[in-house]
């Protein structure tokens, strides 16, 4: 899963209607350029134009810094999320939060993952959007990990009988805190049946079956 950052040019649509198309293509050149710079100068990296739109990796800088931690390489970790924070993105939420929150986990930090378990004032919001399933099943997966049982028992009441995977990260999360073994096998029988090998495999290793 790769994450952008996303500038739009508000207006853009209404003004080109309004307009000669040449004046429009004008102005819209002006505009990649001023935003490459920023990103360039800033550490990133354009990854293309789209109309009035500049996208610029930066949350996959984060994703694969987790990956490399849970692979034990903290070193390449460390400097991909030295890149990541170079972009300063900031006011985006859950889409930064959840690698940034996985990348904690991976590290086995819990320090960190404290810190931006309370830096977050709501629950994940809009459902429909690309990075909700991540950032849910991150979440809960830190609640676990700090044995906060008031709000993983609220937060995974809700997908406990949703028809998605989501239901496996949900028992998954509440089987460990209550130290419940059948809740994690319905966990792991869950991960299998959405095709989540490696999730179900890794469960049943923890739990010695």
């Amino acid at each position: 899963m790769v994450t952008i950052l996303f500038a739009d040019l508000v207006g853009s649509t209404q003004l080109g209607e309004s307009q000669d198309p040449e004046r429009t293509r004008a102005m819209l050149e002006r505009f990649y350029e001023a935003m490459a710079a920023e990103v360039t100068a800033a550490g990133g990296t354009v990854e293309k134009f789209a109309g009035d739109a500049v996208m610029a990796a930066c949350r996959s800088l984060l994703v694969c810094a987790a990956a490399c931690a849970a692979l034990g390489d903290e070193a390449e970790a460390g400097s991909l999320e030295r890149e990541a924070d170079r972009l300063r993105m900031e006011g985006f939420g859950w889409i930064i939060d959840t690698p940034r929150l996985r990348l904690a986990l991976n590290r086995r930090d819990p320090g960190a993952v404290s810190r931006l378990i309370a830096e977050t004032t709501a629950f994940i919001p809009r459902r429909a959007i690309w990075y909700f399933p991540a950032a849910v099943a991150t979440h809960l997966e830190a609640l676990a990990a700090l044995g906060d049982a008031e709000r993983l028992e609220s937060d995974a009441a809700e997908f406990i009988p949703s028809d998605s995977v989501l239901s496996a990260f949900a028992m998954r999360g509440l089987g460990t805190l209550r130290g419940d073994p059948s809740l994690l096998d319905q966990a792991a029988s869950r991960f299998d049946a959405y095709g989540f090998d490696a999730q179900a495999a890794h469960l049943r290793r923890l739990q010695g079956t």
